[in-house]
């Protein structure tokens, strides 16, 4: 009975004694199980920052890739984008955001600071997020001829504004965007073939680039060593006479050469059905003289070989004025030829280069027209080819150049002109509008811009899809 009393006195005192113990490392555990809870909660609410902000920046940078180029535009778009991802009000404020063009890949970073609920209790009140995304991007380069109609219609004013004024707003309008899209400069090169009664291939004929440089092999005849000079009535404002069919429809090579565009006294004469006495001869030899001369209807805008050096695009535009009538197909074969590798102009790179992606885009104000005195097909009594034949070397031309892989696009620009019967009647007739709509690559690529407000849309609108094919991804 007294062992019994005393092992049960022992274990009373030991028990007391635990109870102390086990109460003092409770009081221990209680915060640091606290703690530790909310700590979990609150690395649980800094990973979900993370996700949110890396996922708003894979975003953006795969949205800026897709609508900007150029560091200052790039920053701008990713801001937007980030934004409309990540609104401020989102848990974890944002830092500025870090952009960074290496090559083809956009880098995106940003931290965004989290404070802490509860281990702030600990000495940590906030929580620095570090999150990164690069999208990478594969360059196309693109190369695009702009064939432009600069014929004497375009002198039209409307509302006090010129036709051709329009189009060098057009036109200067598509390069900007072009190239303010671009990350590399060197990865746009766009041409420019203004086309009328015939297509002026500039000093470059001769082998010289306007500023008196080698430019490469002349290709076009010059029996009586003409200089280039637009200043001077005789000598040679730049504009050749059309190849045989079908090669005004085809690519050229090294061997293509081409005859001079010189609008001679008797052709200008033999234009007129009247006797040919010595008196009206000399009559008539003074009105050309006087007027006509060998370059008549020779526009004296001319081609630009494909280029990346945007300043010296604008200014050629600027450089336009309206003459001529129109020979659409000739426009066409030309800017075929800016883009082809071959010479005359082989600034263009091989059709085969998975690299470089080609265009034409082409634009007239008028149905073909064949010049009763003299055009790129020479004098009045010297071919024998009509409007409809013109038209379908327009289509032939298309087919060849669809078949190599150039992306056409083509624009009418349509304006009224009068009334028939209380009808609006405009300058390019229904004939015209199908020839283009077929030679455009696919029906979306044909435009009929009504108006010179119109027009201007029509070349950004072609400008921004153009700019899209330069960036694959």
């Amino acid at each position: 009975m007294n062992i019994y009393k005393n092992l049960k006195s022992k274990l009373t005192r030991y028990i007391r004694e635990t109870h102390g113990a086990t109460a003092m490392v409770f009081a221990i555990a209680v915060p640091l199980v606290i703690g530790a809870t909310g700590m979990s909660t609150d690395v649980a609410f800094a990973y979900l920052i993370k996700q949110r902000l890396t996922h708003a920046l894979d975003a953006a940078a795969v949205a800026a890739a897709a609508s900007s180029s150029g560091s200052n535009n790039v920053q701008a778009s990713i801001d937007q984008f980030f934004e409309q991802n990540y609104p401020p009000e989102k848990l974890g404020a944002t830092s500025e955001i870090s952009v960074e063009l290496d090559g083809s890949d956009i880098i995106v970073s940003a931290t965004a600071d989290y404070d802490t609920f509860f281990v702030r209790f600990l000495g940590v009140e906030q929580i620095e997020i570090y999150a990164e995304s690069t999208v990478a991007r594969e360059i196309i380069g693109l190369e695009v001829a702009m064939v432009l109609d600069v014929t004497g219609s375009m002198a039209t004013v409307v509302d006090g504004v010129s036709n051709i004024d329009a189009l060098k707003t057009a036109s200067e309008n598509f390069v900007t965007i072009l190239f303010d899209r671009a990350i590399f400069d060197d990865t746009i090169k766009v041409g420019i073939v203004p086309y009328s009664t015939a297509v002026n291939v500039g000093p470059y004929g001769l082998g010289y680039n306007p500023d008196g440089s080698v430019y490469g092999n002349g290709f076009v005849n010059n029996p009586d060593n003409l200089s280039f000079d637009q200043s001077q009535k005789w000598a040679w404002h730049g504009c050749v006479l059309a190849l045989d069919s079908p090669s005004d429809t085809q690519d050229s090579d090294s061997s293509t050469e081409w005859e001079m565009y010189r609008h001679s006294f008797r052709q200008a004469r033999d234009n007129f059905y009247r006797s040919w006495s010595n008196d009206y001869n000399n009559w008539w030899y003074r009105v050309y003289d006087n007027y006509y001369g060998p370059n008549y209807s020779c526009n004296k805008s001319h081609i630009l070989p494909l280029t990346s050096d945007e300043e010296s695009i604008l200014d050629h535009i600027d450089t336009f004025y309206a003459n001529g009538s129109t020979l659409g197909n000739l426009g066409m074969a030309w800017g075929y030829r800016l883009v082809s590798p071959a010479e005359p102009f082989d600034e263009g790179a091989s059709y085969d280069d998975d690299e470089w992606q080609k265009a034409v885009v082409m634009m007239t104000d008028g149905d073909n027209y064949m010049n009763p005195y003299y055009s790129a097909y020479g004098g009045y009594r010297e071919h024998n080819v009509d409007v409809q034949e013109l038209n379908e070397r327009l289509e032939q031309t298309c087919t060849n150049m669809k078949e190599q892989g150039i992306t056409i696009y083509t624009i009418t620009f349509s304006y009224q002109t009068g009334t028939s019967n209380g009808q609006p009647v405009y300058n390019i007739d229904d004939e015209t509008r199908g020839v283009y709509e077929r030679c455009a690559s696919e029906t979306k690529k044909y435009y009929d811009a009504l108006g010179q407000d119109e027009l201007i849309n029509v070349f950004e609108a072609i400008s921004r899809e153009l700019s899209l094919i330069h960036i694959k991804g």
